[in-house]
């Protein structure tokens, strides 16, 4: 679902460090002109010598609050263009588009929230100090905004999780834009269906955020009414008219000098291997490879240092609790499949996977335990299709979703449908045997049909293709997200 955006092109050229010429370019023309990984947040131009704010008649600067992504994208192309790696300006720019390629998108990593957020206290914090010592007059505004999308339990059973998350992009995209008339800088995240926002700016307000809120409210319910979505009854209160339909929630928060999240911050899985992938690779794969092949043999690079280079733009991440790739690579390595099996003799297939009541296994438990059982399921669904002799890339999408694209010899639905049986009987017992098989379901409290959980899993072979590659590939996420709704 990324949204990608286009990066600020650089005003001018930096030169290599000094003492040594920079290095020519040999790829630069194939990949583009620099766009930008020297972008400064408070204006165009270098930095000076900083100013004294104790010194007198000393006017603080206003400076833009920076988003993660640009403080990672700033310390990239300061190691880039560092004596030991001594690329210029232009190639430091190259080089961070070939690692982070289309994944850029107009929302960040969730992984960067809390990082987002203790900065925004400090930021906060630093701001009343100033004000405090007479040394400014301004008053910068810092809030955290929590949106959620209403009844989303009620749209996955009518459309299906495809056809909700159709619905939840278009939200998506409305709260976006009005977010982005706010003032001030805003960093986005999503969440699965729950999006946060942090704004942090002196023309930022309270009442500002919630007037453009309320507009993206009205927009999306007409755009609900439009859709025939009014009518739709929420599963968990059927009989609350209240709860029928859909929307959004919002809540605004002031971010505080000393400001805790509630949020986990969690850590990446380390040497992510993008699943395993030799005839056919995974989108994060193909990146990786390009991105070190052109620093180590374009730009001379030694491969220790080409690989801190990728670790600093942190476009080699996993998911955090699994080790799969990130949602943004899974649309584009389908694409790719359906591509690659129309030039070569074999087959594939994707595998969508459901792990079934999470959030009352959440609720019973508490997240810490609820991780667990999630890492220790996907970590056996893993097992099983890698066992199988196809190439594998695995990827997390949504709260409770997971997903695999097998090209190979193997790869057929009947294979790896026997496959993950297996696993789902494994995943049975391990269930069991933790004492899991009661936990009741918050949806439908006293059917014993929905207590415990486990996984559910659905399959569809991928269509070779050449042309209209992305209706092929909704036709494939659609029949696979079909199975798993029927299986619910």
């Amino acid at each position: 679902m990324a949204r990608v955006i286009e990066e600020e092109r650089n005003a001018r050229a930096v030169g290599g460090a000094q003492g040594a010429p920079a290095r020519r370019s040999p790829v630069h023309d194939a990949l583009g002109p620099g766009r930008g990984a020297h972008a400064r947040y408070g204006g165009g131009g270098e930095r000076g010598p900083r100013a004294d704010p104790a010194s007198p008649g000393h006017a603080p600067t206003v400076q833009r609050f920076p988003k993660q992504s640009e403080v990672r994208k700033e310390e990239f192309h300061r190691l880039a263009t560092d004596r030991r790696n001594n690329l210029s300006s232009s190639q430091a720019s190259d080089l961070y588009a070939a690692a982070v390629g289309g994944l850029e998108s107009d929302f960040e990593k969730p992984t960067d929230y809390e990082a987002t957020m203790r900065r925004a206290a400090e930021h906060v914090r630093a701001e009343e100090a100033m004000r405090v010592r007479g040394r400014s007059e301004r008053t910068t505004g810092a809030f955290s905004v929590s949106v959620s999308v209403r009844n989303l339990g009620g749209l996955n059973a009518l459309m299906g999780h495809n056809g909700a998350d159709g619905v939840l992009d278009t939200f998506t995209r409305c709260v976006s834009s009005a977010m982005d008339k706010v003032g001030g800088s805003v960093s986005k995240f999503r969440f699965g269906p729950n999006l946060e926002f942090i704004v942090v700016g002196e023309d930022v307000r309270r009442s500002h955020i919630e007037a453009r809120l309320m507009a993206a409210q009205a927009q999306i319910q007409k755009q609900a009414t439009l859709n025939a979505l009014d009518d739709v009854t929420h599963p968990k209160y059927q009989r609350d008219l209240s709860e029928k339909g859909s929307g959004i929630r919002y809540d605004i928060h002031p971010i505080k000098p000393a400001h805790v999240s509630d949020k986990e911050e969690r850590t990446t899985r380390a040497a992510p291997s993008h699943g395993r992938g030799t005839a056919f690779k995974s989108s994060a794969q193909e990146r990786k490879e390009h991105f070190l092949s052109t620093a180590v043999n374009a730009y001379g690079l030694s491969p220790s240092h080409a690989a801190e280079l990728l670790t600093a733009s942190s476009a080699d991440e996993v998911d955090g609790l699994t080790g799969f790739d990130k949602a943004g690579d899974r649309r584009l390595t389908l694409g790719n499949a359906v591509r690659h099996l129309a030039d070569a003799d074999t087959t594939g297939v994707y595998v969508e996977v459901d792990l079934r009541n999470l959030g009352g296994l959440t609720k019973e438990r508490g997240r810490q335990q609820a991780d667990e059982v999630y890492a220790a399921m996907s970590a056996m669904c893993e097992k099983a299709v890698l066992s199988l002799d196809a190439d594998v890339s695995r990827f997390r999408h949504g709260g409770d979703e997971f997903s695999f694209i097998l090209v190979g010899r193997d790869a057929t639905p009947s294979a790896v449908g026997a496959a993950l049986t297996a696993a789902q009987k494994s995943i049975a017992r391990y269930v069991a045997d933790r004492g899991l098989s009661e936990i009741e379901h918050p949806k439908h409290p006293g059917d014993p049909g929905r207590r415990g959980t486990g996984i559910i899993f659905g399959t569809a072979p991928i269509t070779p293709a050449r042309e209209n590659v992305e209706a092929v590939v909704n036709s494939i996420l659609s029949a696979a997200d079909k199975q798993v709704e029927a299986k619910k």
